[in-house]
This record gives structure tokens, C-alpha cells and sequence, in this order.
């Protein structure tokens, strides 16, 4: 048997290599490169293109629907006065009614038996509450991401009505939360995850529990300070959707994986066709009494995604410590074998004291 001492490597050293051409590195990146492209060429245009289209949808309620004239909606559009709240409530709440009114319709394209095989999957029964941990598991995106998507709605609205921001401060409040929000998940996965293994659920409270604190303390904000204070709280709650699709993952078979993703996606979307609307309505109509409300109502819908997460802590643990006394009766059991096992051997060994 060959030993090999705790300060020889078990891998022989790398020869140095020598320096790569060009073509090489080309052929490197393209080997390695993953989602980088569909963040630079989707994600951020994606975001600009939503600040600028709100924007004008802000130009276009002053000049043409409401007609304010030129004075009054340069002022608005740049944030230079402060002497036109009345009408920067009026435009806000004409723009609100627009998003209501953009109601989505679902078309289909595919066979409906595909339909009922795919939602087949969600509802179909399991060990271990393979069923009820799935319709949870979809309930969760809906108290998740309806919220999520609803505030996004109005993001914009809010900064300029609660703090007089214009495009470029908002911009900037807009590039903290998601660098904060990435910041947090990066923590989340390679610390909380991998390094001190916390399990799903766990990351699951952790992000639900400050996206409520960081909602609460966001609709309580009156500075600029507060609500960038508000950020940093809400900061880890960029991981509910990993956590969920962890677990969603665990309750499907290789085969069924496929069709559980759509499901998932499917009621991101529909989720988003419901919250977008009612979010802006409820924006619309609150505006007046307090504008952070819709924020404290986000805090209340995500109470329910909180309370199934730590229902899937207590499954789990309830699981190990199956599993713990199975492995303790196992243990037993072959220590009960070998010593039965023993006894024999002793008891054959004795010599016969009816033959002597």
C-alpha cells in the first residue's frame, strides 16, 4: 500500500503553459461563456428601454392627454420645480390607469392533452407529500414574484412622486438595488448554501423575512437615505426563486423535470399579468393617502410564501430525524446479528458435556 505524506500534493504539478494566442483566448470564451450574452444584449437594455418608455409615457399624459402645457411639463419631466404636485399626482394617476388597463391574454398553441400531461405532473401524488409540496411550491411564485413584479410597475412612479427624483437619480437608486440584490444572493449561494450547507427552506426564510422588513422599511422612507437603508435590508431577498426551483426539482423524476420548469414559468407569467394590473390600480387609488402603501401590502402577501417555507423547514427536519432512527435501528440490528453471531460461535465452541 503506498502512503503518500499530508505535504506531497496529490496531483502532480502543471507544467506552465505557454502564452496563448489569440485565436486561443477567442476559442476559450466561447467555451466558457454561459448567460454573460443574454444579460449584456436582454437584461440591461431591457431596463433602459423600460426607464425611457416610462418616461415618455410621462411626457405624453402631460402634452397630449392632460395638455399642461410646455412650461408645467418640462418642469415635471426634468424635476426642476417643486410648485406642480397637483399635477404631477394626475399624470401619475393616468399613467397608473394605462398599465391597469394592459390586461394580457394566454393563447395556445400546443395539444391540449400536452396541457393535462404537464399540469399532470404538479398534482401528481408522491411519497412524502410529493403533491401538497408542489402546489405549495407554486403558490410560493405567486406570493413571491406577484409582489416583486407589482412594486417594479410602479418603481418609477413612487421615487418621483415620494422623493422628487428624476430619470438619472432614479437610474442610480435603480443600479444599487440590483448590484445590493445581486450581492446578497452571491452571499446566499456561496456562503449560506454551500459553505455552511443551510438547506432550501432555510434560505427561503431568510429571503422572505427581509424582503418584509425591506418593504416595510421602504414604505415608511421619506429621504433618499432611508429608502437606499431600505435596499440593504431587502438585499437577500434575491434567492426565494433558487430555493424554489431546488425544491421543485427534488420532487420531480429526470423525466418530469422538463414539464415542472414550465409549470414554474407558466405561473410567473400569468402571476405577472394578475399583480402588474392590480398593483397599478391599487397605486392609482392610494396615491393620494399614502404612496408607499402598495409596499406594506407586498409585506402582507409575502406572509403566507414565509409561513410555507417554514413549513418545508419543519418537513425537513422531521425527515432527517426519520432517517437518523433508521439509520440508528440499522446500526442496531447488524450489532444485535453480530452479537447473536458471536453467541453462536462461543456456544459451538463449548464442548459437549453429555458426550464426555
Amino acid at each position: 500500500m503506498v502512503l503518500i505524506k499530508e505535504e506531497e500534493p496529490l496531483k502532480e504539478e502543471k507544467k506552465i503553459e505557454n502564452k496563448k494566442t489569440l485565436r486561443e483566448n477567442i476559442a476559450y470564451i466561447r467555451e466558457n461563456i454561459t448567460l454573460e450574452p443574454v444579460l449584456i444584449t436582454f437584461v440591461i437594455p431591457g431596463v433602459l428601454a423600460r426607464l425611457a418608455t416610462q418616461n415618455l409615457n410621462l411626457d405624453k399624459a402631460c402634452r397630449v392627454n392632460l395638455q399642461f402645457g410646455e412650461k408645467i411639463c418640462d418642469a415635471l419631466i426634468a424635476k426642476t420645480g417643486s410648485n406642480y404636485h397637483n399635477e404631477e399626482l394626475k399624470i401619475q394617476e393616468l399613467i397608473a390607469s394605462m398599465e391597469v388597463k394592459k390586461v394580457g391574454f394566454l393563447k395556445s398553441f400546443f395539444d391540449i392533452k400536452h396541457v393535462k400531461d404537464t399540469f399532470a405532473v404538479a398534482f401528481k401524488k408522491g411519497p412524502n407529500n410529493r403533491r401538497m409540496k408542489s402546489i405549495l411550491v407554486l403558490a410560493c411564485v405567486v406570493f413571491i414574484y406577484g409582489p416583486a413584479y407589482g412594486e417594479h410597475t410602479v418603481r418609477y412612479l413612487f421615487g418621483r412622486y415620494r422623493f422628487n427624483w428624476d430619470i438619472v437619480k432614479y437610474s442610480f437608486y435603480n443600479t444599487f438595488y440590483i448590484c445590493l440584490h445581486l450581492l446578497g444572493a452571491t452571499i446566499s449561494i456561496t456562503f449560506l448554501s454551500k459553505k455552511l450547507k443551510w438547506q432550501d427552506a432555510t434560505l427561503g426564510i431568510l429571503s422572505n423575512v427581509s424582503k418584509i422588513i425591506g418593504c416595510i422599511a421602504t414604505g415608511l422612507s421619506r429621504t433618499t437615505l432611508e429608502i437606499y437603508v431600505a435596499v440593504v435590508l431587502e438585499m437577500f431577498n434575491a434567492t426565494p426563486f433558487t430555493a424554489l426551483r431546488s425544491i421543485s426539482s427534488k420532487l420531480a423524476t429526470s423525466d418530469e423535470l422538463g414539464k415542472m420548469t414550465a409549470i414554474f414559468n407558466l405561473t410567473e407569467v400569468v402571476t405577472s399579468m394578475v399583480f402588474g394590473p392590480t398593483f397599478s390600480w391599487i397605486y392609482m387609488v392610494t396615491l393620494k393617502y399614502e404612496s408607499g402603501f402598495i409596499y406594506y401590502l407586498s409585506a402582507v402577501v409575502t406572509v403566507p410564501s414565509l409561513m410555507i417555507f417554514i413549513w418545508f423547514y419543519r418537513q425537513h427536519k422531521i425527515v432527517e430525524k426519520e432517517q437518523k432512527t433508521e439509520s440508528v435501528n440499522i446500526e442496531n440490528g447488524h450489532e444485535n446479528d453480530k452479537q447473536q453471531k458471536n453467541q453462536s460461535l462461543v456456544n459451538s465452541a463449548e464442548p459437549n458435556v453429555s458426550s464426555l
